[in-house]
């Protein structure tokens, strides 16, 4: 049975494209960075007109700290909550790609591709090594195998190549760091990148060098350090993100009330200015209804667990005619979930 069913993917693509569009520097992205339904429904209806994922926001809620501790599987599957949960884009944190090999990182973007992601953030930190940075060779070859899979199933990913040169602080002084900076962007934009991340930048004129420099959308890590947001004009940045903040702003709030609740001699801080009606509301049945048909969901196994690719979206897969999935639990639109297996994904693209 055609995989695409219940999907449209022309949608999951014009809403791709739309994202892109997003980027402008005369109106610079905002994008608040969500870790569960909850989180992105808020924002959504808040009016964030898209969203951005948290991974040290989402490894907390699920036990972990940040940097690729998570099982890839656990990402996945938040990832696909938060997606299934709006209907504004969402583009996701992804870190240094959760694998091992090419092949491996591949597999992570095809998986939330196919439930409607239009962006990704990948970056050059090597969680294996700390304060370290993968080579500039390999973090292209990354870009360069992610562009491919991302053309082969017709979707305009945006591409957000991060890198960490001065959010580690690797050279003694902000100036400092800027070739090393401006030599890793412009071969990540050579690979294919659509827009860079430079977290930790904070100086005016550092950015309108890299700016200038790179001619690419230039996303910032948003804090106390800006304090005009029209600033972010004046210098031609496209796109701001709030990265793990808001989460930890939260979390210092549960605190402030665990602490209350604890120590003092009434409940009064457990008046919640959020009806009970009002937070239940946030997911009714028609929204659920609505949702779970999300992208790229088998609609019916068979064969033991091998579902046949249909006409469609996947059609630009030119090199295995099958994906093989392995059932958790009953085969129906409440509880289907799936795992891939990397050796039945496109390989012809590899560099």
């Amino acid at each position: 049975m055609p995989i695409t069913q219940g999907f449209d993917p022309e949608k999951h693509k014009q809403k791709a494209i739309l994202f892109h569009q997003m980027h402008s520097p005369s109106e610079p992205l905002v994008l608040l960075n969500a870790w569960d339904a909850t989180s992105a429904r808020i924002f959504e209806q808040q009016g964030a007109k898209a969203i951005a994922t948290t991974s040290a926001g989402i490894a907390a809620s699920h036990g972990y700290s940040d940097g690729q501790l998570i099982p890839k599987k656990d990402l996945i599957k938040a990832v696909k909550c938060i997606i299934n949960s709006v209907d504004i884009p969402v583009t996701v944190d992804l870190e240094a790609g959760y694998g091992k090999n090419l092949q491996e990182i591949r597999d992570t973007v095809y998986q939330i591709l196919r439930m409607g992601a239009v962006g990704i953030n990948i970056e050059d930190a090597d969680p294996e090594h700390p304060e370290c940075l993968f080579s500039i060779p390999e973090q292209m070859e990354k870009i360069k195998a992610i562009r491919a899979l991302a053309k082969e199933l017709d979707v305009p990913l945006f591409i957000n190549a991060r890198t960490d040169v001065f959010w580690l602080k690797l050279q003694a002084t902000p100036e400092e760091c800027l070739p090393e900076t401006l030599t890793r962007l412009k071969a990540y934009k050579e690979a294919g990148a659509d827009g860079v991340f430079v977290p930790g930048l904070t100086d005016p004129a550092l950015i309108s060098d890299i700016v200038k420099n790179i001619e690419l959308p230039l996303n910032l890590l948003v804090g106390p350090w800006l304090k005009e947001k029209n600033t972010l004009k004046s210098l031609g940045v496209s796109r701001v993100t709030t990265g793990s903040a808001v989460v930890r702003d939260v979390t210092n709030h549960l605190k402030k009330i665990a602490n209350k609740f604890i120590k003092e001699e009434n409940y009064t801080c457990l008046d919640p200015t959020v009806s009970y009606n009002e937070f239940n509301n946030l997911f009714s049945l028609k929204s659920i209804a609505k949702e779970e048909p999300k992208p790229h969901i088998e609609d019916a196994v068979k064969n033991h667990g091998e579902t046949q690719l249909g006409s469609g979206f996947f059609n630009n897969i030119t090199a295995s005619p099958q994906v093989n999935i392995t059932q958790h639990g009953n085969v129906n639109n409440e509880n289907l979930a799936t795992d891939i297996d990397s050796a039945s994904l496109p390989k012809n693209t590899l560099p």
